[in-house]
């Protein structure tokens, strides 16, 4: 996760995302991750959670693929290649091939990102989610944030 973004941030911002931005929501946690593994010393557990929570981010891209479109397969692929290099990576302790990680889904983040800008968003995934009120405060140089409870809120089967 980002310095700036902590779990309940992202679980607000997960909330109310659609599909596209869920999958740029999950970029962001590996580029987190990412970071927090190359601070960490390779020796030490913090080393091993990081990169396993960017192999995790990279499954959950994985596992949203819609094999509908063409670029699915070319995506999964890309997505299988960083998933083995990063177990190459956990496994030789070699943090230098960190920024390999990140330059090869930078791009795809981007593309992502700007076609989130091209499209109008379609609805939220999760449609029966807590409503989030933020900036009704303003204190210690953050947002505070409401989350209206409503009874039978969930999921329904």
């Amino acid at each position: 996760m980002s310095d700036t973004m902590t779990k309940t941030d992202y679980a607000a911002r997960i909330a109310g995302a659609d599909p596209l931005r869920l999958v740029l929501i999950n970029f962001e946690i590996a580029f987190g991750f990412v970071r927090r593994a190359g601070e960490a010393d390779p020796d030490s557990g913090e080393w091993g959670y990081a990169v396993d929570r960017v192999r995790n981010a990279v499954k959950s891209l994985i596992c949203g693929l819609d094999f509908e479109y063409e670029p699915a397969l070319d995506l999964c692929e890309i997505y299988h290649y960083v998933d083995d290099l990063l177990n190459e990576i956990r496994r030789k302790r070699n943090k230098d091939r960190l920024r390999e990680v990140e330059m090869i889904l930078r791009p795809l983040y981007e593309g992502f990102a700007e076609a989130e800008n091209a499209w109008p968003p379609a609805a939220p995934v999760m449609d029966n989610a807590q409503k989030v009120y933020a900036g009704l405060t303003y204190r210690g140089g953050r947002l505070s944030e409401y989350v209206e409870e409503e009874w039978g809120r969930g999921f329904r089967g």
